[in-house]
């Protein structure tokens, strides 16, 4: 039987994925994770000189792959990290940072992300716990704390390592932390808590006493829209998304209802357009969805893909989704403020199936 080279391996990956513009793929360490050092070794050693365009997180357990390729043409890469037993994995929205909450009372860890490279991991100064975590629109900040606790920190990513700027604690009659979200400075959070049935959230300013944004269900996720200064919440039990303004009596809150739970399935996450002038409902368990225009008021449903773990933007605007249980699989979307067009990313062909494609 003819041997297969490496170069001849990385030129038959370069032909079935049609990539050009040959770069270094290097690892600059390794993380936690079962064979995450073997693994990185292996890929140092084959040089396959593949492009890294970004990176994506998916699967149970997470574990972080690269994108491979060119933006026009992108494979999904081998696991090269993987998040600690109950822990979890969070790109930044550039791509330049990735947080690694441990599980187990485990220390929150950092990684820097570069084009093809991935740092080694240090731990967060302060030995937090966290098990839920956010970034700021732009990544410049982030907001973590650990669901069962009352602390919560905000993380400055402005130095040569991540460092709390300031942190408070919830009030002690609080229900658990369901969800967070900052903003670009690091100086407002918002923060959601929940028994499961009945929770609020508030809005933390540095210096200020907190504020009551709204009342809800179930706030399950939060998102912070940096150009209008305005808040976006999931309510999972109300089945509902609220975008608001201010707080307290100051409050502007507009509620967007969601499809028939019964036929589609709960809510799970809501965003608005790039282009901000339009929102997009999201029922992830049925990948069904539904866009509201702001202008016209014009209701558009569509088909989304079974993916919820979002690992920040490549350029143009495409956001990187990933699957959070079964098979390890990615998607390009733009939600650009029409349908949503996905681009799914195939897996990168195995060195079997590359020996045999290029003996054929």
């Amino acid at each position: 039987m003819r041997k297969t080279s490496i170069k001849t391996l990385a030129q038959g990956c370069a032909a079935l994925c049609l990539m050009s513009g040959w770069g270094g793929l290097a690892w600059a360490g390794a993380g936690p994770g079962d064979g995450a050092v073997e693994r990185v070794r292996a890929a140092q050693a084959q040089s396959l000189a593949v492009p890294v365009a970004g990176y994506a997180v998916s699967g149970s357990p997470q574990c972080l792959r690269p994108l491979l390729g060119t933006p026009g043409a992108l494979a999904l890469g081998e696991s090269v990290f993987s998040a600690p037993e109950g822990g979890f994995l969070l790109v930044s929205p550039d791509q330049r940072f990735l947080l690694i909450g441990g599980g187990s009372g485990s220390a929150l860890n950092w990684a820097p992300l570069g084009p093809g490279s991935v740092g080694t991991p240090a731990e967060v100064a302060g030995s937090i716990v966290a098990d839920l975590a956010a970034f700021s629109p732009s990544g410049q900040s982030a907001v973590v704390a650990s669901s069962g606790a009352k602390k919560i920190r905000v993380l400055s990513f402005a130095g040569p390592a991540p460092a709390v700027s300031y942190e408070f604690e919830l009030d002690a009659s609080s229900a658990t932390v369901s969800a967070l979200a900052v903003s670009d400075d690091g100086e407002t959070v918002a923060a959601g808590t929940s028994d499961g049935t009945v929770g609020l959230v508030q809005l933390f300013v540095r210096g200020q006493a907190p504020v009551q944004l709204l009342q809800a269900g179930n706030p399950a996720v939060i998102r912070y829209d940096g150009q209008a200064a305005r808040w976006l919440i999931v309510d999972s039990v109300r089945n509902e998304a609220i975008l608001a303004a201010g707080g307290g009596s100051e409050q502007q809150a507009k509620v967007f209802a969601g499809l028939d739970p019964d036929e589609v399935g709960p809510m799970s996450d809501a965003r608005i357009s790039r282009d901000g002038r339009a929102i997009y409902l999201i029922h992830g368990s049925t990948g069904q969805a539904e866009t509201v225009n702001f202008d016209s008021g014009a209701v558009t449903r569509f088909a989304v893909p079974p993916a919820a773990i979002e690992s920040g933007s490549l350029p143009g605007g495409l956001l990187v989704l990933g699957t959070a249980s079964g098979a390890p699989r990615v998607w390009l979307v733009d939600f650009g403020g029409g349908e949503p067009v996905a681009r799914y990313v195939p897996p990168l062909p195995s060195e079997s199936a590359l020996a045999q494609e290029v003996r054929q």
